[in-house]
């Protein structure tokens, strides 16, 4: 009897931690939904590259904590945004999802 107390018990807690610790349904999709924006953000940025001639390939290590700036939409709407970036070879390429991708030299913001 006792030691079916304990196998139950045992049961209990390694459930219980295994529901604690489960990646939560939320937080799958939101870590889909980053590495869709990071692979998105690095085809602007190799695009915006190739357009403007510069010998430079973004990766997804390259990729940066996205900015907060207010964007004025074409209705004259502003909004706040975060604009996805990218950073190599001192070039920083910066992303709103919508218009093509700009790269700068770094500093010069």
């Amino acid at each position: 009897m006792r030691r079916t107390a304990l196998l139950i018990i045992a049961l209990a807690i390694a459930l219980l931690l295994l529901w604690l610790f489960a990646p939560r349904p939320e937080e799958e999709a939101g870590r889909r939904i980053e590495g869709r924006a990071k692979i998105e953000l690095i085809e602007a940025c190799n695009q915006a590259a190739a357009d403007t001639g510069r010998a430079i390939r973004f990766t997804t290590a390259d990729v940066v904590a996205p900015a907060k700036e207010a964007v004025e939409t074409a209705s004259g709407v502003a909004l706040l945004a975060s604009i996805l970036q990218a950073r190599r070879a001192g070039q920083l390429c910066a992303w709103n999802g919508i218009d093509p991708a700009t790269i700068t030299a770094e500093g010069s913001r």
